[in-house]
């Protein structure tokens, strides 16, 4: 069984803030690699956030769990995993918990298998199962059906040794009903779930593609294509259909607004760069009504979609054509169901920032998460952004005053004796409130400190890491949060 491992570290409960340049979201992580793969809004308001670390857990990659409130302020962080390499593709809620999916890298050996399992609100365990195969076999996505049986969409080299898409039936624990797979003579990736028509599923995916970030100019020998699946309850195929051009056409994203279908990808076929994120609509039986690219001249791709409050969808993935210093930022476009741009936004730093997932909020606007190395501490971290339907971004966590956040600088860190807040800007603040905060969320102590170097003395604290918050007054919003370290 995989053992579920709770950290405790108050630090955790703290998203990094940087001075340097400041954060477009909100970051998690630690100092190696951390990435978020798929956020929902619960149904208390909050968000669930999923993904994989490599700074926490047991292993030497875990799953990554991040229960936020509607505030953006973390209720718990928890990390499952083993000695190797364990992660999350997809996350639902269901009416006594969550369900997620993904795969583990199990003892070392050169396979992977679909890992499942179900947390209740806190993040417990309620149970898990590893499908385990002496092949490959990787879980994309997880659908609660009607019956309260859950349908796993994934890849498999169990059956077909060049890998066809999987798609398993399970009880409501997760036991095994039936597996079936569907592909060419190709390398057949299965990516998203979506219901339709009451009775039916669609799997789309892509024929003779690959599972990889398309700005890193990975190619196969052979053209990718989209390819769009249609099953009943029990995974018979009900019709099958391919879309693309001469180039390279991945599909990642399916929904469906009334008899219509809806696909997010990406084209090499279409549009002005070499690759740009693509919306097909689709009619009930399968045929290709239209199709509409967004990009520049660079790389662009389309990862994820969603529908609105309002009827139309946001489609999200990574741009390099309107990247910071022409780096990969998070690329979100709002479209009406005619495919007509509303707005779009990159999001980003003078680094790689790589988008992964989104999810409609009851609010109609949008979360989005993915991965950063322009902000926070590590190689990568995750990264969070909340986008309301205007197209403007959000302050999640709105008990710290912004206007101050860039402003405020601690050195020397780590300290040894007297530590010194400095303003990097010309912003007047008399005095600093300063709480000093232990791992365990002890308040160590609090006091005032005054221009021009608000400065204050660690030699009463243990050498260690602590929490600091720092408000304008003692009955102000915190203004500042961070990391010290005393030696």
């Amino acid at each position: 069984m995989l053992k579920a491992y709770k950290y405790l570290f108050f630090l955790l409960l703290f998203p990094v803030i940087v001075s340097a340049q400041q954060s477009v979201g909100l970051n998690f992580g630690g100092i190696q690699e951390d990435i978020g793969y798929d956020v929902i809004q619960c149904s208390d308001g909050g968000f669930l956030l999923g993904g994989s670390t490599k700074s926490f857990g047991a292993g030497n990659l875990d799953i990554y769990l991040i229960k936020l409130n509607e505030n953006g302020n973390t209720e718990w962080i928890k990390t499952f995993g083993r000695e190797y390499d364990d992660l999350i593709r997809s996350v639902i809620e269901v009416n006594d918990g969550y369900i997620i999916v993904g795969d583990s890298w199990n003892n070392g050996y050169f396979r992977l298998d679909v890992y499942i399992t179900k947390i209740d609100y806190q993040g417990n365990i309620i149970w898990e199962n590893l499908y385990e195969t002496p092949s490959k076999n990787t879980g994309y996505d997880v659908l609660e059906l009607k019956d309260k049986n859950i349908m796993i969409l994934g890849y498999s080299r169990e059956v077909d040794p060049s890998g066809d898409i999987l798609l398993m039936k399970t009880d409501s624990e997760g036991v095994v009903i039936w597996k079936k797979e569907f592909g060419t003579q190709y390398d057949d990736y299965g990516i998203e779930l979506c219901e339709f028509d009451t009775d039916k599923i669609l799997i789309i995916g892509t024929k003779a593609g690959f599972y990889d970030e398309v700005y890193s100019t990975y190619f196969n020998s052979h053209d990718a294509d989209i390819m769009l699946i249609c099953v009943d309850y029990e995974g018979n195929e009900l019709w099958q259909t391919i879309y693309g051009g001469d180039g390279h056409d991945f599909g990642y994203s399916v929904t469906t607004i009334g008899d219509s279908i809806y696909v997010c990808g990406s084209t090499q076929s279409e549009g002005n760069g070499s690759f740009d994120m693509l919306l097909l609509k689709i009619d009930k039986q399968g045929n290709k009504l239209w199709s509409k690219t967004f990009g520049g001249t660079e790389y662009d791709y389309g990862i994820s979609m969603a529908k609105n409050q309002e009827g139309g969808m946001y489609l999200l993935g990574t741009t390099k054509s309107f990247g910071q210093n022409h780096s990969a930022d998070f690329y979100l476009v709002k479209v009406d169901t005619s495919g007509n741009e509303l707005w779009n936004l990159s999001l980003g730093g003078d680094l790689i920032d790589v988008a992964y997932k989104l999810s409609s909020t009851a609010d109609s606007g949008v979360i989005l998460i993915g991965k950063t190395n322009s902000f926070g501490s590590g190689y990568y971290d995750v990264l969070v952004v909340k986008v309301d339907k205007n197209g403007v971004v959000e302050n999640l966590i709105s008990g710290i005053d912004s206007t101050y956040i860039s402003n405020l600088q601690l050195y020397p860190n780590p300290v040894t004796d007297v530590a010194k807040f400095r303003t990097l800007s010309a912003v007047n603040i008399p005095e600093l409130y300063i709480e000093i905060i232990s791992l365990s969320g002890k308040t160590i102590s609090s006091f005032r400190v005054i221009k021009p170097d608000y400065s204050f003395s660690t030699e009463n604290l243990r050498s260690g890491l602590y929490i600091y918050r720092v408000r304008k007054n003692k009955n102000s919003k915190i203004i500042f949060t961070g990391k010290l370290i005393v030696r």
